[in-house]
């Protein structure tokens, strides 16, 4: 197998110098100065030695312990100086690849594709790995300068003498006993995780804001205290075998370098006994051999970084370079003259092996408002996401005015679509944004939102939230909280952003909202389905469990198990008895017996 074990390197690396050249420029230029100032504190005290006990002048031994000082300083500051520099850019480069995973995400992969296990764990390791890759523009500063380091230090020690290269081995001994040292320190941290999650979870319960509540109302605070307590006396138990097995280790594996080093400081001073030497060479060996250690722990540690990083970008650059399923290329139309066909439509989810969907074939004419209803688990979201074009049909095809869905483009049905979904998203944004997200191009347009917001029945919302620029939600910044049924009236104005979708769907509105709040959407709704349906024919669905709400419709679907069990208008399929009748009767009994108590 092909080693990629710095395959990271030249990727992120030109990553880096297309975002910001100069930056990266600057910050590897200030590293590099400061990481060669460390043998160059060395090469200074020998000759500054060397001068001193030649009875060089005053003025001369005074510029050389600038040089020194200088040297000193470059070490200790540039570096650092450095570090602010590519930092950010190591921030730049992490926005870069998170777009990247983002951009293949959305144009690579369905959304069904995206929900397979193997593909979601996968998003989720990129999404992890570009976190790590961050670094690596750190580290492969680093590990060049530190390269460059270590070569100009053998350069020194090999002046001396070639034996003395043998020191930069032995301090490969402490690296690798520190590697091995890390095993009994993971197990003991796998022993012990049974300890620390219970510790998060008990931390959890007695300071997150939705258990503190319940931990008070129940009187448990001592006793989760308590439960904190003894799992963490369990868990400092078990590490500290870990730790004293890891210290142990490390300190066998400074042996063979501290002999080294011994050995490297008596054989200079041989050296400089026998006149082959001088005294500022020994003086240098003493400052290099403190350095070297250091050197080759951090060359190895940036290596190891470098190749963690490597790694995680393959899986990334397979994510983006993934060929995405073969896409249409044709428009919808303008206007919806004939309306939508489902033909013998069928949807297996991966990895599934009862279809969630069978065999659905119905024709919807243009204009029409249709009620799709069941119970939950009949497939009614899912027939919604399919005529959406989020799933793609595994069996089957839907027409649009005779047109293969699958011949359309994605990204133009999608402009034609608005959907308020029950699983809809809140975003902690301005309400102007909240909304206008909806029609991303219109999102800076406060008329569209408002007339948006107005199609939605939302307005008197917004003017008792303080208008479109009241920022909604806390995750992000202190804003105004919303109730479930606001949260959803925002949603639905998102979802009517759109000026003339050819397709309109309203999914479980009623799901957190009371009757007389269902009501009140599900009119502004029918407005909005009948203006849309007049100017481009739009065909509006209204998904839901609740029967007593789709009496206005002009087409009930009723699902059941995956296939259509019955299509007709409500009075009608009252009249025709069966199924559906069996479920609007239990709900109306249901109703009628929770009103009288």
């Amino acid at each position: 197998m092909k080693n990629r074990s710095l395959s990271a390197v030249p990727t992120v690396m030109a990553l880096a110098w297309r975002t910001d050249k100069r930056r990266l420029m600057i910050g590897g230029g200030l590293v590099l100065l400061g990481v060669l100032a460390q043998p160059g504190v060395a090469l200074g005290i020998r000759a500054l030695t060397n001068r001193a006990l030649a009875g060089e002048p005053t003025s001369t031994l005074v510029v050389l312990a600038f040089v020194v000082a200088g040297c000193l300083v470059g070490q200790l500051m540039l570096s650092h100086f450095g570090h602010l520099w590519y930092f950010e850019l190591g921030e730049q480069v992490e926005t870069e690849l998170n777009l990247m995973v983002a951009r293949a995400i959305h144009r690579n992969q369905p959304l069904d594709a995206i929900e397979r296990p193997e593909v979601a764990d996968g998003i989720d390791l990129a999404r992890a790995d570009v976190a790590r890759i961050r670094t690596t523009v750190e580290a492969t500063i680093l590990l060049t300068t530190v390269a460059l380091q270590l070569l100009f230090t053998c350069i020194l020690l090999a002046s001396v003498s070639w034996w003395l290269l043998l020191l930069p081995l032995a301090a490969l001994a402490p690296v690798a006993m520190t590697s091995s040292a890390e095993a009994p320190l993971q197990q003991a941290r796998e022993d012990s995780a049974v300890h620390a999650r219970r510790i998060r979870q008990t931390r959890d319960s007695l300071t997150l804001p939705d258990q503190v509540k319940e931990t008070r109302l129940g009187h448990a605070d001592r006793r989760l205290i308590g439960i904190h307590d003894h799992a963490q006396r369990d868990y400092a138990h078990g590490m500290r075998r870990g730790y004293l097995s890891y210290t142990l280790r490390r300190g066998l594996g400074q042996l063979p370098f501290a002999a080294a080093l011994v050995a490297s400081i008596a054989w200079s001073a041989h050296l400089a006994v026998q006149g082959q030497t001088t005294i500022g060479d020994v003086v240098m060996i003493l400052a290099l051999t403190t350095q070297v250690g250091g050197q080759v722990a951090n060359a190895v540690g940036q290596l190891n970084t470098v190749t963690t990083a490597s790694a995680g970008l393959q899986r990334i650059l397979t994510l983006a370079n993934s060929r995405p399923p073969s896409r249409g290329t044709h428009q919808p139309p303008s206007v919806l003259a004939q309306g939508i066909e489902l033909d013998h439509l069928g949807y297996t989810y991966p990895g599934a092996t009862t279809p969630a969907l069978r065999d659905l074939t119905l024709r919807i004419p243009a204009g029409t408002a249709l009620a799709v209803v069941g119970e939950n688990g009949a497939g009614k979201s899912t027939l919604i996401q399919i005529l959406q074009g989020l799933y793609r049909p595994t069996r089957g095809r839907i027409l649009i005015d005779e047109t293969d869905l699958a011949e359309i483009s994605p990204d133009a049905w999608h402009a034609r679509s608005a959907a308020l979904f029950q699983d809809f998203t809140h975003f902690d944004f301005t309400a102007q944004q909240c909304i206008g997200v909806g029609d991303i191009d219109q999102i800076d347009n406060p008329a569209a939102v408002t007339t948006a917001a107005e199609r939605a029945g939302a307005l008197p919302l917004i003017t008792a939230i303080g208008g479109l620029r009241t920022v909604l939600g806390n995750r992000l910044q202190p804003g105004r909280e919303l109730s479930g049924g606001q949260w959803q009236a925002i949603g639905l104005a998102r979802a009517l952003m759109h000026d003339q979708p050819l397709l309109l769907t309203l999914d479980e509105p009623g799901h957190s909202l009371d009757p007389e709040a269902e009501i009140a959407m599900v009119e502004a709704y029918e407005r909005a389905a009948r203006d849309y349906a007049h100017r481009a024919g739009a065909i509006a669905i209204y998904v839901t469990h609740r029967l007593s709400s789709v009496r206005q419709a002009d087409i009930v679907v009723v699902l059941r198990d995956g296939h259509i069990e019955a299509v007709g208008s409500h009075d009608e399929l009252l009249a025709q008895g069966g199924y559906y009748k069996e479920l609007y009767t239990m709900q109306a009994d249901a109703y009628s017996r929770g009103n009288d108590e």
